[in-house]
Order: structure tokens, then sequence, then C-alpha cells
């Protein structure tokens, strides 16, 4: 297959899943706001900006390196090298996932307090901290394989982390209310991990299986120390800059809520409306970034592979 139809192919194919999950979650936010209140979805989009921030200081930085690198090897026929950046990538990402997953728990109350301006998310974030260490699989898995320019896996991942969260949030709320017990916002943040688990037990399986990653090569201190590096070094100014955005998201998000009390509404009231803006709003007017957003991720393999053949022209 040319460069052009791959980069085509898996524009396609990415946005396409894209777009399904985005319609899904559209929906999926109109049931959390019947079920919990549009108070109770503003206290969920309320640790997002918590949720991307740990993910880009754990992850993202490290995926986007990584898909780089691989397409890099690949070029050049090093699938060994290639396998031995993936597992370097989910060493280093589990690691620091983990060190976050116990500071978040630790400092949950701090954090909801000082930060959210709402001690109710405090109990969220324990919960969501649970979600860390399987997103950096997850993550790190699909950087590989849009290292190789294959989307299939990855997209087929995303849309069972869509479908496993919103079914969990969906049975757990019915058996709640079939047996009298009155479940709170915090099953959503349930149903993120729960998608987190079954994506990258998915991920894992496909990569160990036929056809996929094989058995895991042994990998050397000094060859783990060399890749450990290269990742870093690339990761370095991606990591910082996604985190700086966030950072000011997050302040942008806190600032919502936190005017609107300052201007007459109540903290519930205030709450509701951040709800239906970040959860209702945003998401249908940001839909069309599906498009942009798979043709980046198609974009970045294939410049590292031309880069990697030295043809500056192409």
């Amino acid at each position: 297959m040319s460069r052009k139809r791959a980069i085509i192919k898996g524009t396609f194919i990415l946005t396409i899943t894209g777009f399904a999950t985005r319609f899904m979650g559209f929906f999926y936010r109109i049931f959390l706001s019947h079920a919990f209140g549009e108070e109770g979805v503003g206290l969920y989009q309320l640790v997002f900006p918590i949720y991307a921030l740990c993910f880009s200081l754990t992850s993202a930085g490290i995926q986007l390196a990584l898909s780089r690198c691989v397409a890099r090897c690949m070029t050049k026929g090093k699938k060994k090298e290639a396998r031995e950046l993936l597992c370097t990538s989910l060493v280093l990402t589990v690691a620091v996932s983990c060190i976050v997953t116990v500071i978040l728990q630790k400092y949950s109350v701090f954090i909801a307090d000082t930060f959210l301006k709402d001690s109710r998310c405090a109990q969220l974030l324990v919960i969501l901290s649970y979600a860390f260490p399987f997103a950096s699989i997850h993550s790190c898995i699909c950087g590989y394989y849009f290292g190789l320019k294959q989307t299939g896996i990855p997209a087929t991942s995303q849309m069972i982390e869509q479908i496993a969260r919103i079914l969990s949030v969906y049975l757990i709320y019915i058996y709640g209310m079939r047996h009298g017990v009155r479940f709170g916002v915090s099953i959503a943040v349930a149903g993120l991990i729960a998608g987190e688990i079954l994506s990258s037990l998915f991920c894992l399986r496909s990569i160990l299986g036929k056809g996929g990653f094989g058995k895991w090569p042994r990998i050397r201190l000094s060859s783990c120390m060399k890749h450990g590096r290269e990742l870093i070094a690339l990761s370095i100014p991606l990591t910082a800059s996604r985190v700086l955005l966030n950072v000011l998201q997050s302040i942008e998000a806190i600032s919502i809520p936190l005017k609107l009390q300052t201007y007459g509404m109540s903290v519930a009231e205030a709450l509701s409306i951040y709800g239906v803006l970040t959860g209702m709003a945003l998401p249908c007017v940001l839909f069309p970034s599906a498009i942009t957003n798979s043709v980046s991720t198609m974009l970045l393999p294939a410049v590292a592979e031309i880069q990697a053949m030295e043809n500056h022209k192409e």
C-alpha cells in the first residue's frame, strides 16, 4: 500500500471511529444529565481537567514520541528495536502513572478544596486515580500501532473503551434503580476506569496474540536506558506543552462556575450551567475536530518515515 493510501485509509478509519464515539458520548451525557442532574454532570466535568492534566503528564508525550520512533525503526527494518521501544515506554509510563495515582489519592481533598473549590470532587478524584495505569498501557500500545500506520487496533480499542464506559454505568444505574439503591455521579467516573481496563486488556491481547507482538523481547538494561533517554528527550517538550495547555484549560474550567457564582448564581446553578456547557454544548460544537485529529495522527508516522529516508522534498 502506498504511503498516501495508508494515510487516507487510516484517516478514514479514525474519523469514522471518532464520529461514532462522539455520537455515543453526546447521548451518554444526556443520559447522565437525566440520571444525576445537570449539577451532577457539572461535578463530573469538573474533574476532567485533572484527568487531562495527569494523562498529559504520564502518557501523552510518550505516546507521540513512541509513534515517531517506531515509524523510524520500521523504515530501517529494525523490528526488534521497535518492540524494545514499546517495552521501555510501557515501563516508563506505568511507573509514572502509579506514582500519579498515589499522589492523587493522598492529596485528593487538598486538590478538591484548593483548586476545584468543591469538596465533593475529592471522592471522584480518588476513583479517577485508578484509571491512569491502564490508560498508560492503552496509549503506549496505540502509539506503537500508529507508528506501524495500523489503525485497526487503536480504532477498535477506542470503540471498546467508549462502549464499556457507557454500558458499565448504565448497568450499575439500572441495578441501583431496581434494588432501591441511589448511586451518585461517582459511578460515571468508575465507568472511565471500566473503559480503560477493557481497552487496555484488548490492546494487550492483540499485541501478544497471533500476528501481533509475539514474544516479549528480553531487554538489556543498557538498551532500556538508551531507549528511555531517546523517548524522554522527544517527549519532554511535548509533555511540557500539553501540561501547560491543560493547566490553562483547568484554570478556565474552574473559573467558569466560580464566576457564575460571583454574579449571583448558587453553587448548584453554576455547576448546572457548567455541566450543560462542557458536557453537551462544546462536544457538539467541536464535533468536526475528529477529522483534523485523525489526519494529524496519521501524518506523524508518515513524516517520521520520510525523515528516516532523508527524503526532504517528499
